[in-house]
């Protein structure tokens, strides 16, 4: 049994020591003498069981526990046979919970081209409940709309005779083209057991992207964006380009950016394509519509253009396969 002491009238537990050879030393065992006989007085030793298994949503953090007894040889007695003499170790603890058996436990898997995968095979996972995303192609940028000038260094005469024969020189840009429309995104939640496969496919920049096992499903292609107007110039009237209009948004996608209406200055720029509904732009996102026209070159006595460069492609799309919760 422990030792007590009292104090202020309350016994608390106490700590036994001996001094040897001008030393103190903690007693890790006692004896009294009952009735002429030594009796050890026993204490006790802390046993502790197996962390439990962490357990809930894959990769979120929670908490495990185990048990802690105090014993004395392999009986469970009271804790104050332990506590008097070291501390109770922990009965619970945070832990993170995994899916996986291999050293990429809770990062969710990327795939970045057309296959499949085995659940329960090379690390791919258990029985259990798995979110499978699927992410569309990003659509094309729209294309810089034409710039267009007149130019004419001779002199302008009206019906009438009268002349102005000051420099005709008219410039009017294109619009920038509209930005691609980044893909559409679809999500299927299902149960999976070891030995199930996984099938998908990656068509590409602007294309879909589907699942055909264990269901089926979509995530739409984006949309491209709208082409940039051309400028208008001629003797008597100038007309500067419309900006090519941003995509529309498809289910679970983002819409591109209008692009920038036509100016004298030709530097009207696209819109930026719909961002990326993935972790990273390198996927799915909508590509910039081109920049309208520069200022043409000055060829006296005629008209001249110049056209604006091609939107720029969207991003392919990918799929993502994470498992939440695992069976077994």
């Amino acid at each position: 049994m422990p030792a007590y002491v009292c104090v202020s009238g309350i016994y608390r537990n106490a700590l036994i020591y001996v001094c040897v050879g001008g030393i103190y030393k903690r007693v890790r065992r006692a004896f009294v003498c009952v009735n002429g006989i030594y009796k050890a007085i026993n204490f006790g030793s802390w046993a502790t069981g197996s962390w439990a298994t962490c357990t809930g949503t894959c990769c979120a953090s929670t908490n495990q526990s185990r048990t802690v007894q105090c014993k004395v040889g392999s009986t469970v007695v009271n804790d104050t046979y332990c506590s008097a003499h070291t501390t109770k170790p922990a009965t619970s603890q945070s832990c993170t919970v995994t899916c996986y058996n291999s050293s990429n436990d809770c990062v969710a898997a990327l795939k970045t081209a057309s296959g499949s995968i085995t659940i329960g095979s090379s690390n791919n996972g258990t029985t259990g409940k798995y979110t499978i995303k699927l992410y569309g192609g990003g659509g094309t940028g729209g294309t810089g709309g034409t710039s267009k000038r007149y130019y004419n260094s001779d002199c302008n005469c009206d019906s009438e005779g009268n002349c102005d024969c000051s420099t005709i020189n008219k410039v009017a840009g294109g619009g920038g083209g509209g930005g691609g429309g980044s893909g559409g995104v679809t999500t299927v939640t299902a149960t999976i057991a070891s030995g199930a496969v996984i099938t998908y496919t990656i068509n590409g920049a602007g294309k879909t992207t589907t699942l055909s096992k264990p269901s089926t499903a979509t995530a739409a292609a984006g949309k491209a964006g709208g082409n940039g107007g051309a400028g208008s110039a001629t003797a008597t009237t100038l007309v500067q380009g419309t900006a090519g209009s941003g995509a529309t948004a498809v289910t679970g996608g983002n819409a591109g950016s209008n692009g920038a209406a036509g100016k004298a200055a030709c530097s009207s720029a696209g819109g930026a394509g719909g961002a990326s509904k993935y972790s990273s732009a390198s996927y799915n996102a909508g590509g910039k519509g081109g920049t309208a026209g520069g200022v043409p070159t000055a060829t006296s006595g005629s008209t001249t253009t110049k056209a604006g460069s091609a939107g720029a492609a969207g991003k392919s799309g990918c799929v993502t396969i994470q498992q939440n919760t695992r069976t077994g």
